[in-house]
């Protein structure tokens, strides 16, 4: 008996039934609902989403939805997500078109390429963005990254 709810448990992911995966799924298509109703400019900061799975009714703070990416969409709309996302892909893009001159240069490079990438992946499933102390993480790592270029361009052109 115990080993058939441990292979129920290993499963849960692939398991519509498993409540998180079903809250998720609810939520989210709650959040588009709610982007279709102004796709330009989004809902706004601070609002909240109605939430129906099963006999689970309940408001839910967009933040709260666990995806980041998703919340930025919501919140600010196609404009103010675009504008985040040329953000970023730029700052990516200078720290990527890098050509160090020390092992050291390349190294961080390297580790803030990385931390981006992995920080990405985990917003797509988490609300660490806005609702964790995590997010100041990834802030964080933008400045550290846009201190990076601006170092390393001191470095290449010290006349400069």
């Amino acid at each position: 008996k115990i080993a058939d709810q441990y292979k129920k448990e290993r499963r849960s992911i692939t398991n519509i039934a498993d409540e998180s995966i079903s809250w998720r799924g609810s939520t989210w298509h709650s959040a588009f609902v709610q982007l279709a109703r102004n796709p330009m400019f989004g809902t706004g900061f601070g609002m909240h989403i109605p939430v129906e799975s099963g006999a689970y009714r309940d408001f839910i703070e967009i933040r709260n939805i666990h995806n980041s990416w998703l919340v930025l969409l919501v919140q600010m709309g196609i404009v103010g997500f675009f504008t985040f996302i040329v953000f970023v892909s730029t700052l990516v893009w200078k720290v990527f078109a890098l050509h160090p001159v020390t092992p050291f240069f390349s190294l961080l490079r390297s580790v803030s390429l990385t931390l981006i990438l992995y920080q990405g992946i985990v917003f797509l499933a988490q609300p660490y963005l806005e609702t964790n102390m995590l997010g100041i993480f990834f802030w964080m790592t933008l400045g550290m990254t846009n201190a990076l270029i601006v170092i390393a361009h001191k470095a290449q052109y010290p006349s400069v």
